[in-house]
């Protein structure tokens, strides 16, 4: 049977192909005559691209637009989502998107949905335009879909449709346990552990804290074993097999640098030596397109390979006889950690901080071995939402395998 790119797939031979144009007409939605933050009769949920995986809704007028009910299955047509399937919203279709019309009933709905939403790295491969992007139209109604009989699909629906309720109830799991990790550093980071006496003292924006007595308010150049230091200048000759470096982007993907796909530098040793990571060193973003990111901080692993860091980058490394490397990660990692970094962020053409200024921050530290308990503490949730992210990914994979043999009839289900 002829699939993409004129390749040929084995289907059941009581199966059929059609054209997705043959099952359905595509509807794009339209722009409403009026928003707002309240729903009343007259108003829905506004199913906008912007909106569509947010929590708070915003509302639309429903006169003369384009309304979805729950079993219906939409698409974003245009901006950096496009491509992007739903399904199970009701409310009023905005212009970005568009809605699947079922021509006939050879087809269910949610079996289009799993069919789609297989398909997203295609449909985000034939994307259009530059500054917005759009989906291929005519390539998504072109797209062949496999057709079991009406009691198989549903079959498939339902394994499908387990396999997402679990992720789900997975991705709650983890959104409360990081919910309860940030109350958690909250509580622990500026109450400590088993604390009665408690002392105010001078903090951001000429407001005082309350701390317990025996802590103390450091700054990180007081807790560095030398300051502060800048990475190394990279050109693009430099790249290629060698050393590791760290870049810019590698901070934002974790609190924790790990060994995953850095790139590397073919650089002599001696020429880089003093730009070598230790375990647990800190590092900071010295710059960022967004203001968000300037100063954001993750802890160095333990790296089997040897590695560097680049200029964008700042690092520190913290007296381990006296204080806790993880501690502090920890504490530049909190919401009290943050609001003290926007006191030294400067905007300029981008975002950024000064090694300076860096060496300024405050930071609210108890003795060693309270460090020490807060930490034991803090990455036992850690590790619990570790867990549950692998969890999830395992899942993520399972049903990816699964859509991959259900919809072409590798694997079948009983009828």
């Amino acid at each position: 049977m002829k699939w993409f790119f004129r390749k040929e797939i084995e289907i059941p031979q009581e199966w059929e192909i059609r054209k997705l144009n043959e099952l359905y007409n595509l509807e794009k939605g339209k722009v409403p005559s009026e928003l707002s933050d309240k729903c009343d009769s007259n108003f829905e949920p506004y199913l906008s691209t912007d909106n569509l995986d947010r929590e708070k809704t915003i509302f639309a007028k429903k006169e003369n637009c384009v309304l979805i009910k729950e079993s219906d299955v939409i698409i974003i047509g245009d901006g950096t989502g496009s491509g992007r399937t739903y399904t199970g919203k009701n409310g009023v279709l905005s212009s970005t998107c568009l809605v699947f019309r079922k021509q006939n009933d050879q087809i269910m709905n949610h079996f289009l949905y799993h069919i789609l939403t297989e398909k997203y790295k295609l449909f985000k491969n034939t994307k259009y335009g530059t500054s917005i992007p759009h989906i291929d139209k005519y390539f998504v109604t072109e797209l062949p879909i496999p057709l079991p009989s009406l009691q198989e699909q549903q079959k498939i629906v339902t394994v499908l449709s387990n396999v997402d309720s679990l992720i789900e109830s997975t991705n709650k799991i983890i959104k409360n346990s990081k919910s309860l990790k940030t109350g958690l550093m909250q509580e622990q980071l500026t109450r400590g552990i088993g604390h009665t006496k408690f002392k105010k003292v001078p903090w951001l924006f000429g407001k005082n804290i309350e701390i317990p007595e025996k802590w103390e308010i450091k700054t990180l150049n007081e807790l560095s074993k030398n300051g502060t230091q800048n990475g190394y200048a990279i050109s693009k000759n430099d790249y290629g097999n060698g050393f590791q470096i760290v870049g810019m982007t590698d901070l934002f993907k974790n609190d924790i640098l790990k060994e995953n796909n850095l790139k590397e530098i073919k650089l002599p040793k001696e020429k880089i030596q003093k730009f070598f990571l230790d375990k647990k060193d800190l590092l900071f973003a010295r710059r960022s397109l967004n203001i968000e990111g300037a100063g954001k901080c993750i802890m160095v692993s333990d790296l089997k390979k040897e590695t560097i860091f680049e200029s964008s980058i700042i690092r520190i490394s913290i007296n381990k006889l006296h204080y806790s490397s993880t501690y502090v990660n920890y504490f530049m990692n909190s919401d009290i950690g943050k609001r003290a970094m926007t006191r030294i962020k400067q905007i300029v053409a981008v975002s950024g901080i000064t090694s300076s200024d860096l060496k300024k921050i405050k930071i609210i530290i108890p003795k060693k071995d309270e460090q020490e308990k807060i930490v034991t503490v803090l990455s036992n949730v850690d590790s619990l939402i570790e867990s549950q992210i692998k969890y999830k990914e395992k899942l993520e994979k399972l049903k990816k395998s699964l859509i991959q043999k259900l919809l072409t009839g590798e694997v079948r289900v009983k009828v």
